[in-house]
């Protein structure tokens, strides 16, 4: 296989120092144009002919596409990924509600991480700390923050439990 392509190569550059040949003897003018053009499709002819004359059957792709097994998954990677990926979604949530006037919460999310697969499995909402700055006197602190973490994350509210 090495030695068609090493072959093909060889011929295509030689066509082209000819080409380079040609044009530095060839003198101006009308006829210019036309032996340009011939040679352009004798390139072309080059260059596409031992195409269609490789034999696939010969070529083994399962070395050439899987390299026998040479690809594996780094679980470490993946695992660390997703461990940064919970830690983004917890600042997420924990800012958000900062915004909505629930300071001082802590927002820690239980998910599996063994997997590629994200699935949330409970979101704690630690409110030891809590402070209210909303300007309504009336309101389900509980309900309104599972509603937040709803919005957040798309996870269903009695997946949000609370503690503190």
């Amino acid at each position: 296989m090495s030695s068609f392509v090493v072959g093909w190569v060889l011929s295509v550059l030689g066509i082209a120092v000819l080409g380079v040949l040609v044009d530095i003897v060839m003198p101006d003018g009308e006829m210019q144009k036309y032996i340009k053009s011939i040679f352009s499709i004798i390139v072309i002819f080059v260059i596409v002919v031992p195409i269609f004359n490789i034999n696939l059957s010969k070529i083994n792709f399962s070395n050439v596409v899987y390299n026998n097994g040479g690809v594996e998954l780094d679980d470490s990677y993946i695992q660390n990924f997703n461990l940064q990926y919970k830690k983004s979604l917890e600042n997420t949530c924990e800012e958000y509600l900062k915004t909505q006037g629930y300071g001082g919460v802590d927002v820690e999310i239980e998910m599996n991480l063994a997997n590629s697969v994200v699935e949330i499995k409970k979101v704690i909402v630690n409110i030891k700390n809590l402070e209210i700055n909303t300007n309504s006197p009336h309101i389900n602190k509980y309900t309104e923050i599972k509603s937040c973490i709803k919005n957040i994350l798309g996870v269903e509210e009695d997946k949000v439990v609370f503690s503190g």
